[in-house]
């Protein structure tokens, strides 16, 4: 088999009935999909059992046993592939669609046309907040000013490498990446430790591993931009600096752990970014001594001038809310009179 497209879901059976439409949808046939369900509420059960009866042999529906917070998207997509038996895996989220019919089969074109091994597959998609398209660079889709003189392969896709994709100002979204399956284990799945960003850390270890890379610079998904009252998606679940811990995580592993320099200094660019937006959001909120302890790991990891003066108008700041919580007679008499 060429392709098992996995679909983790939770809670969400209307928008996950559209999604697995728009799989089934496809004018390639030699796929199966592997549905798995991350324990959703006993009230959506009948929903997600009658979508399952479908009478279409490439549908495979496992449900996961219920716990409070569900296992994870990260547990759910590696248990989906544990279940694959097809030479490349790829993904979609349970509240996005793919809008080309033709994905899979393009992809197909791809990789039997290479007479090397293709271990990854990228292509674009669009965002919607709503029924309103958003416009700015959110993934990968600026690489296409990139590519544009490289040499093309099949079905105008273009091999690409880490210093290429690096480029780009974001990162492939799972929606648009295909695998090949043995390379997915090989540099060992998802992490599961991490509840947020872990297509984000999958993607900077399989460019970093990967022996050949392909792009294609076409619109093969719709991402439906979850609302900030959303609280099915993991994105808005989570508070707002829970996700800047697992983001802090994921780029110490690629500063660690990764072989080529480029994803290193990526990763590094991106931990002070992350840094700067938790010592801003706790600087807004009046945190003035936990915000300083974080705007002088923003100086010490990308030290500039603007961030030196920052830090140490926050310190001012902390300095003073210290000498207000002195108790008065404290600052005029010396102890014990």
């Amino acid at each position: 088999m060429k392709f098992t497209v996995i679909i983790p879901t939770r809670n969400r059976p209307d928008a996950f009935g559209r999604a697995l439409a728009s799989v089934l949808g496809q004018d390639f046939d030699d796929f199966e999909v592997v549905v798995v369900d991350d324990g959703s509420a006993p009230v959506f059960r009948a929903a997600y059992d009658a979508i399952g009866q479908r009478h279409d042999a490439r549908l495979r529906l496992f449900c996961l046993p219920r716990v409070r917070r569900g296992h994870g998207p990260a547990y759910a997509r590696n248990f989906g592939v544990d279940q694959s038996v097809a030479d490349y895996v790829c993904f979609l989220d349970d509240d996005d669609e793919w809008i080309d019919r033709g994905f899979l089969a393009r992809v197909a074109r791809v990789i039997d046309g290479e007479t090397r091994t293709v271990d990854l597959l990228l292509s674009d998609q669009v965002a919607y907040r709503g029924d309103v398209r958003l416009d700015q660079v959110i993934w990968t889709e600026d690489l296409r000013q990139v590519v544009r003189g490289l040499p093309r392969c099949a079905a105008g896709a273009s091999e690409v490498r880490v210093p290429q994709l690096i480029q780009s100002g974001g990162f492939c979204h799972l929606n648009t990446t295909v695998v090949r399956r043995t390379f997915f284990w090989q540099i060992g799945g998802f992490d599961e430790s991490i509840r947020y960003e872990s297509d984000r850390d999958f993607y900077l270890r399989a460019i970093d591993a990967a022996s050949r890379i392909i792009y294609s610079p076409v619109v093969t998904a719709r991402h439906n931009v979850p609302a900030p009252g959303d609280h099915g998606s993991v994105s808005t679940a989570l508070g707002p600096y829970d996700r800047h811990i697992f983001q802090l995580r994921l780029l110490d592993k690629a500063i660690i752990f990764s072989v080529q320099n480029e994803v290193r200094q990526y990763a590094r660019l991106h931990k002070v970014y992350t840094l700067k937006h938790i010592a801003e959001k706790l600087w807004r909120s009046g945190d003035y001594e936990t915000a300083v302890y974080y705007a002088r790991l923003v100086v010490l990891v990308g030290f500039n001038m603007k961030w030196l003066l920052f830090c140490c108008w926050l310190s001012a700041r902390r300095m003073v809310g210290r000498i207000r919580e002195v108790p008065a007679r404290n600052l005029y008499y010396p102890p014990g009179t």
